[in-house]
């Protein structure tokens, strides 16, 4: 087989019994799958990039794989015609306006069979929608933004990361995350980590709480 599919392995099986449930249905993350054949000689050669892939993004993008010979009708209604096939799938079902069934928006990967064109193309479609880009006299507005516990991330760099934007889709209608970072937003990086200008800084506050209960985490960024 292709790929071992297993507890430690970061891609996960898909067929045609769990695609929907485990991929369709799933509203928490972008994922990307391939459809491949055993036998087929390009999807032997792109199988070490796609694995490494999926390992560099774990736990910001999911994975999956579906045996595309073996599984026909999904092969089929996602419209595979050769191998590999990549396709992306965001993470929210939308309704289609002309049949009515809920369905994911798709890209088809087109670029090159690297773990790093891969990657390049996954974090690129990970909407930033679900984080709030904060400045400067913008802090207590975000903070008095309803009842579910706030997250905001102290960077240096101008971009949201895929990371954070991850965490922005698996955490949306539960947490609220914002993203604060360079010279427009100086006085909420003061006000959040005070001295400390270490940065990457992730500043969590919780449900209905004030400033003066904000934490920091101390964990790893990833």
């Amino acid at each position: 087989p292709l790929y071992e599919f297993d507890d430690a392995s970061p891609i996960v099986q898909l067929d045609d019994a769990n695609f929907e449930q485990r991929m369709s249905q799933d509203a928490s993350a972008v994922w990307v799958v391939e459809f491949y054949a055993d036998w087929c000689g390009h999807c032997k050669q792109f199988a070490k990039g796609y694995l490494k892939a999926a390992d560099n993004l774990r736990g910001i993008v999911k994975f999956g794989a579906v045996n595309a010979e073996k599984n026909p009708k999904t092969a089929s209604a996602n419209g595979v015609q050769g191998y590999p096939t990549v396709k992306l799938f965001m993470p929210e079902q939308k309704r289609n306006p002309y049949t009515g069934k809920m369905h994911k928006p798709v890209l088809e990967y087109n670029g090159p069979r690297t773990a790093r064109g891969v990657v390049d193309f996954a974090t690129a479609a990970i909407p930033s929608s679900y984080v709030i880009p904060l400045k400067d006299g913008g802090l207590n507005t975000f903070l008095a933004n309803g009842s579910l516990p706030k997250a905001v991330l102290l960077g240096s760099k101008p971009e949201v990361t895929p990371l954070l934007k991850s965490m922005g889709v698996a955490l949306r209608d539960r947490m609220l995350i914002g993203s604060a970072h360079g010279p427009s937003s100086a006085q909420i990086a003061t006000t959040l980590a005070g001295s400390d200008a270490t940065f990457p800084k992730l500043v969590v506050v919780p449900a209905g709480g004030s400033l003066d209960q904000a934490g920091t985490y101390m964990g790893e960024m990833k």
